[in-house]
């Protein structure tokens, strides 16, 4: 087996309390027999440089696993079991944790008042198997007082379960949670059992769920929603935060609350450290991840009636940092969640943060994002779809006429094609023109002022559907003077390389003289409706046509020793 720990144990001479029950327990705190323990201070070292590699614990938790009933007839047998294969406090404390977390579910009945508490003393615990947070800690404190572990057991405010941005907790607030400190590779370091054992869901029930991040977590996580309180005593309790530069409460109550999972993620806040923030017009939200890649971001905003404003909030994505911009359409309070997950293959978003915002005035202007759950910007493997520049392009786009022109650059043999919708989510037919010159050139026609969605798609290999490769969020400030669609384009005009100059509009007035100029590479023959036109300059064609009284009008041309007249560009007369 590979280093996990060193063994640290008899950490001083002094004899300990001895502890047989959950009474003797609360004797331990109201003596203040604490202070016999090492002194609180910050660990030197983090979670990670004293266990890099948790799997080296799986002997630990598959002898957990085993527990026999027997075992569980009292705290002294129980920890006799636990401890067998361990060989360092470590690994003690983690058989406890296991133990507990795997073994006591959180009892919803008596936290909700849907029944009278139970008893948590050890007995009772070990035949119910229910508690809610104090029995976690206490019965986790036992089994560690038993091995010979230095452990507390503490009390104070947590931003759990029912906690909303914007409460804040004072001195007189009784404390609403338990949790443990417990001394190993000498230094003190937090256990969350309660946690660590499940959630609570929406429907008010225990949802088992055994998490890693509650097992010797570091103080600067453990601080975002652990606030240890001793009997009004400051001085004390600030130094049970293990921090270097402990909180004051009214910063704690200020702060943000990124969810465990944005903090296993490490993901960062970096625009907005506080959870209620006041704002007018508009306001941007910026996060970014170091260490993983979100694969999918998508947001919930509801205003002070429930009702969700979510097409009122954009996420774009540039260089790994989310901005998430929130334009409420009404002054008032809104409630921001923001979700997250890694993983292509996940169904399921976690919640990485919430805030509560206070809108004071709002554009009278504005209007509503395109419905998208999801975020502008690149996906994470353009590069394996064949794209070269896709992380240069810009995640929006403000358009003051009513166009916008992407240059991309793409690798040879790549297929792509490009869609734009409104803010209605209706895809807009013949709104996006690409075509190749040096590169690729993506130019879409806007109809109306307002937001828009234009993505572009890609093949991932020769035998895949085309999927979103970026999405880029548009801008319309105006009604522009061009309503309509582009001309109808095929293959080919990729192919050929065209570039059409104009006219640009796919409708066409009967019956009048209208001018064509494009250009093509490649092509060396033209013609517009049938009728052969030569070239103007080695690579550009411009002529004039009287259009007929109705039908189409098509451009049409070949390549070099190629017999077959190919479609590039076709036009609507009405």
């Amino acid at each position: 087996m590979g280093h996990v720990a060193s063994r640290n144990e008899n950490l001083d001479t002094e004899t300990k309390p001895k502890v047989q029950t959950l009474d003797d327990l609360n004797k331990v705190k109201d003596n203040n027999n604490r202070k016999k323990f090492p002194d609180p201070k910050p660990p030197k070292r983090c979670k990670k440089d004293i266990l890099p590699d948790v799997s080296k614990l799986k002997h630990i938790d598959d002898h957990v696993m085993k527990t026999p009933r027997y075992a569980e007839r009292s705290i002294e047998k129980l920890t006799e079991y636990l401890i067998k294969p361990a060989t360092n406090d470590i690994e003690k404390v983690r058989a406890f944790y296991k133990w507990v977390t795997e073994n006591i579910s959180y009892d919803t009945d008596s936290y909700f008042g849907r029944k009278r508490n139970v008893s948590n003393d050890p007995t009772s615990l070990l035949s119910c198997k229910s508690s809610v947070c104090d029995g976690y800690a206490s019965i986790f404190q036992l089994l560690c007082d038993h091995a010979g572990i230095p452990v507390l057991k503490i009390s104070g405010h947590s931003k759990g379960y029912s906690y909303k941005p914007g409460y804040n907790f004072s001195k007189d607030t009784p404390s609403n949670h338990a949790w443990n400190a417990v001394y190993v590779c000498g230094d003190w370091r937090f256990i969350e059992t309660t946690w660590g054992a499940g959630t609570v869901g929406d429907n008010k029930h225990f949802k088992k769920n055994f998490t890693e991040f509650y097992f010797l977590t570091d103080p600067k996580l453990f601080i975002v929603d652990h606030y240890p309180c001793f009997d009004n005593d400051d001085v004390e309790s600030a130094k049970w935060q293990l921090l270097k530069k402990p909180l004051t409460l009214e910063t704690f109550n200020k702060r943000i609350k990124p969810s465990r999972h944005a903090r296993e993620w490490d993901i960062k806040f970096t625009s907005h450290k506080m959870n209620v923030l006041e704002m007018n017009k508009t306001i941007d939200i910026k996060f970014h991840t170091k260490s993983t890649n979100l694969d999918d971001v998508n947001v919930k905003l509801f205003d002070s009636k429930g009702c969700n404003k979510e097409q009122y909030v954009g996420i774009r994505l540039q260089n790994k940092t989310f901005s998430v911009t929130v334009t409420p359409p009404a002054i008032g309070e809104y409630t921001l969640e923001i979700y997250g997950t890694i993983g292509a293959d996940s169904n399921t978003l976690d919640c990485l943060i919430t805030y509560v915002i206070k809108c004071q005035t709002v554009d009278s202007a504005i209007s509503p994002f395109p419905k998208f759950d999801s975020f502008y910007g690149p996906v994470e493997n353009w590069k394996e779809r064949g794209f070269k520049n896709v992380g240069k392009i810009p995640t929006s786009i403000t358009s003051k006429n009513g166009e916008v022109c992407v240059p991309i650059k793409v690798q040879d043999g790549t297929k792509v094609m490009a869609t734009l919708k409104n803010s209605d989510d209706v895809k807009l037919v013949q709104y996006t023109l690409l075509e190749m010159d040096k590169h690729l050139k993506l130019r879409a026609r806007l109809p109306k002022k307002g937001y828009y969605r234009l993505t572009v798609f890609s093949q991932f290999n020769s035998e895949s559907s085309y999927t979103p490769a970026v999405n880029i969020l548009v801008q319309n400030l105006r009604e522009p003077d061009i309503t309509s669609p582009f001309p109808q384009t095929y293959p080919e005009t990729l192919k050929f390389k065209s570039c059409l100059v104009e006219p640009t509009m796919r409708d066409l007035p009967a019956n009048k003289e209208v001018r064509f100029r494009f250009s093509s590479s490649v092509m060396s023959e033209a013609a517009i409706a049938r009728e052969h036109i030569a070239k103007k300059t080695s690579n550009t064609w411009d002529t004039t046509i009287k259009t007929p009284p109705f039908g189409e009008v098509r451009i049409s041309g070949k390549m070099n020793n190629d017999e077959t007249s190919w479609v590039v560009y076709s036009f609507k007369v009405k």
